[in-house]
Order: C-alpha cells, then sequence, then structure tokens
C-alpha cells in the first residue's frame, strides 16, 4: 500500500488511479517497485488520413433532408401568414 500523491488516502501499489480522488496516482514511484506506466491508447490518423466513406455517403442525404426542412418551415410560415391576413381583413371589412 501507499499514499496517494494528492489526497494522501492509501491505494494498492499497482493501482493507476487514485479510488477516492480519481487523479492518476500510476507515476508515483513506490520503494523497491519498477513504475508502471499506464497503458496506451492507440493514436487516430489526422482526419485527411483517415477513410471517411460514410461522411462521404451521408452528406447528400443531411443536405437534401435541411432543405426539405427549411421549405416545410418557410411554406408553413407563408400560409400562417397568408391566413391571418385573410381572416384580419375579413374582420376588417365587416
Amino acid at each position: 500500500m501507499r499514499n496517494c500523491p494528492y489526497c494522501a488516502e492509501k491505494i494498492e501499489d499497482d493501482a493507476l488511479f487514485c479510488k477516492h480522488c480519481g487523479r492518476e496516482a500510476a507515476a508515483i514511484e513506490t520503494p523497491g517497485k519498477e513504475e508502471k506506466k499506464p497503458p496506451s491508447l492507440p493514436k487516430k490518423a489526422p482526419k485527411a488520413e483517415r477513410a471517411s466513406s460514410t461522411d462521404d455517403k451521408s452528406r447528400p442525404i443531411k443536405m437534401a433532408c435541411l432543405g426539405f426542412a427549411i421549405t416545410v418551415v418557410l411554406a408553413g410560415s407563408c400560409i400562417t401568414v397568408c391566413f391571418f391576413l385573410v381572416v384580419v381583413s375579413g374582420i376588417l371589412a365587416q
């Protein structure tokens, strides 16, 4: 057992993170033990190098849906304004 360098709570010798404060404790050496490094994650390739087959295929569909949504909103707004004008002009004509 050793103490966490941040919160001073007891943690296991081979713990990578403190279970009390959640901070990384792997870099702190324990007497008589060799330092263990946390496992590293594979690095992602830059976006330009990654194959973006799903993005390329779904972009036209997304654009079509966006265009349709804008058309529906504009058409609905026009119909609402026209209906309001007809109702108001009918009330004023009476």
